[in-house]
């Protein structure tokens, strides 16, 4: 059975089958393409970004800049809530760039609006890394996860907002 057949077949549940998936077909020339490809097809985008983020997990090397493009082109298509908090905790893996930055940045905002605490926890953590390539986006960032930690009541949420604000302290202000 191939990759795809594969995570289509996996209930979303048992960790123990996808970890199975994993195992048979992450040393398979490919695997990388095909996991950024999946995240485009709703049928295999939650399986897909599981995979993406234990073979991080599991200290797996880094994307090319193909694949890198490939999640970036994926993000205004994914669906799934568990997709989407699987994509963040992968973000300090990918670098980013100019090229598609509208497209990164209008996914987090859309995660910080998210009903899932884990989203929208993992949203700003993102936004904080977001300042972190575009310092001129740090004091608005900023602005934005001081008034959200206030008001946020989700006690994973409040939390993730003060790593990112710690984060953010070791940005330079741009000039």
């Amino acid at each position: 059975m191939d990759l795809k057949q594969e995570i289509e077949q996996w209930d979303g549940k048992s960790k123990q089958a996808i970890l199975a998936t994993f195992n048979h077909h992450h040393e398979s020339a490919g695997f990388l393409s095909a996991l950024t490809s999946l995240l485009s097809h709703k049928s295999t985008e939650r399986g897909s970004s599981w995979l993406l983020k234990h073979h991080f997990d599991n200290d797996g090397p880094p994307l090319t800049k193909a694949h890198e493009t490939e999640i970036r082109a994926s993000l205004p298509q994914l669906d799934h809530w568990e997709a989407k908090l699987h994509i963040l905790q992968i973000l300090p893996h990918l670098s980013i760039p100019t090229v598609g930055e509208e497209t990164l940045e209008a996914f987090l905002n859309e995660g910080i609006k998210a009903k899932k605490n884990l989203v929208r926890a993992w949203s700003y953590y993102g936004l904080a890394l977001f300042a972190a390539q575009f310092p001129q986006k740090r004091d608005g960032i900023a602005i934005l996860l001081k008034e959200r930690s206030e008001a946020e009541t989700g006690g994973s949420v409040r939390v993730r907002i003060h790593k990112a604000l710690r984060m953010l302290e070791t940005i330079e202000p741009a000039q």
